[in-house]
Parts: structure tokens; sequence; C-alpha cells
């Protein structure tokens, strides 16, 4: 009996009326004027709170649903839902895609900085050997020459300027494989920032959290010196190989200069 004194009460409701149930829960009354006064709708609002139609209770809300499915009202809405939830499907697609796109984007930003702290641990722990290898290798060469062309060696041992190419060759061979080897880390660290502006191109994105964040993590990748250096006097890289072979040779040739200088000396005092 009260459940049929409660579907009476929606008899008396506008016809245009929208009605939004949601399974589960409590439900709400929404009601649209239809160029009228909103004094009738004030009057079906308190008419309905007086019948308690409110505070329904599940088993009532479900019997009261299958009731006015085939309503008129409801069939007028029915094609909105639909749509909305459309809408809505597209809208949390969307979300899902920039999520993604976020969390890639945190996810290499994580591992830039994690990659950056252990290139700058190893550099701390490793660049001044880097600085003594290399400067103990241009002193040996240089000696060496100096030893070969002013000594006796080179009459005692007929192998000695060959033994000499062979050691200079291999430690400059030590050097270079270092300083390539040092490059792939910097030029890898060059290609972060790159690849971080190019993710919310690939995924269309426009959410202005997710290209906020991309811009800091390109900022971060710039403002960031992946590398290893020789005690911090300079960056070890492969273009600084040309460099040292280009030095050590100047110091070879100087050497021979003085030498050939020095025995000119020696046979004009001998002549004088």
């Amino acid at each position: 009996m009260e459940f049929e004194e409660k579907q009476d009460a929606f008899q008396h409701l506008e016809p245009d009326g929208v009605l939004d149930v949601s399974n589960g829960q409590s439900s709400s009354f929404n009601y649209k004027e239809d160029n009228g006064t909103s004094a009738e709708n004030t009057k079906n609002t308190i008419y309905l709170k007086s019948m308690k139609i409110l505070p329904l209770s599940y088993d009532d809300e479900q019997k009261l649903i299958s009731d006015i499915q085939g309503t008129k009202a409801f069939n007028h809405i029915l094609p909105e839902k639909r749509k909305f939830g459309k809408l809505k499907d597209g809208s949390s697609k969307k979300y899902k895609v920039d999520h993604s796109i976020a969390r890639k984007i945190q996810n290499l930003n994580e591992r830039f900085t994690h990659v950056s702290v252990f290139v700058q641990e190893t550099d701390d722990i490793f660049s001044l050997q880097v600085l003594t290898t290399l400067t103990i290798t241009f002193v040996r060469t240089c000696s060496y020459i100096y030893l070969y062309i002013s000594s006796e060696w080179k009459n005692l041992d007929p192998n000695a300027g060959l033994s000499i190419v062979t050691q200079i060759f291999f430690d400059f061979l030590a050097f270079g494989s270092v300083a390539i080897h040092a490059s792939f880390v910097t030029e890898e660290a060059k290609k972060f920032a790159p690849l971080i502006i190019r993710l919310p191109r690939i995924g269309k994105t426009k959410e202005i959290r997710t290209l906020l964040q991309s811009e800091i993590a390109v900022l971060t990748a710039y403002a960031t010196n992946v590398q290893l250096t020789a005690w911090k006097f300079f960056t070890v890289s492969r273009n600084f190989i040309p460099t040292v072979i280009g030095v050590t040779t100047t110091y070879i040739i100087v050497i021979l200069q003085l030498y050939q200088v020095i025995q000119d000396s020696k046979c004009m005092q001998k002549s004088g």
C-alpha cells in the first residue's frame, strides 16, 4: 500500500522531469524546468519529502526502478544517459593515456637521475686515477724518445726502437679505449632530453600536468652534466684523443729538435 502511494506520487511530477537513479545507492531526483514557474517543482519536492519517498530502502528502490523503466520520462532521458556514458568512456581513455605518458616520463626521469648519480660517484672515485695514468703515459713516451736518441740504447739493442713504438701504441690504445667508453656515457645521456620531448608528441597529450612534467625533466637533463673527467680538469671523451696525440707529437718534435741542437753544438766545440 505504501509503495502504491509512492508510485502515485510520481504521477504528480512534471512530464518532462528528469529522474536520475543509480543502482545500489540512494536515489536523487532533479527536476528540469519546462518554461514554467518553479512553484510547481517546489510543491513536488515538498510532497516527495512529506511522503518519505527520497529515503527509500534498497528493495523499494529496485521495485521503483522496474516500474518506471517503461515510463515516458525514462525513455526520454535514456539516449542522453547513453550519450553521456560514451563521452565519459572517451574521457576515461584519454585520461589513461595521459596518465600512462606521465608515468613513463616519471620512470625515465628517475632512471636518468640514478644513472647521473652513479656516473658522478664513479667520476669522484676514478678521475684522479685517469689523470695520473694519462700523465704517466705522456711522461714515459717523452722519456723513451729522449733516451733512445741520446744514449747508446739503440746500439746495444737493435729492437729498442720497435719496443718503444709498441709500448707507446699500447699506452695510447688503453687511454683511447677509456676515452671512447667515457664518450658513450655522455652521448647516451644527451639522448634523454630529445626522447622526453618526443614522448608527449607521440602520445598526442595536451594535459597540462604531463606537459609540465616533461618540461621539468628536459630542463633537468640539460642542467645535469653526465660525464667522466680527469680530476675535474677536463672531460674525457673521444674528442680529447686527437688533442693528446697532438700534444705528445709536438713534445716529441721539440725533443728531437733540442737533441739536434745539442749535437750541433758538440760538433762545433770539437771542431773549434
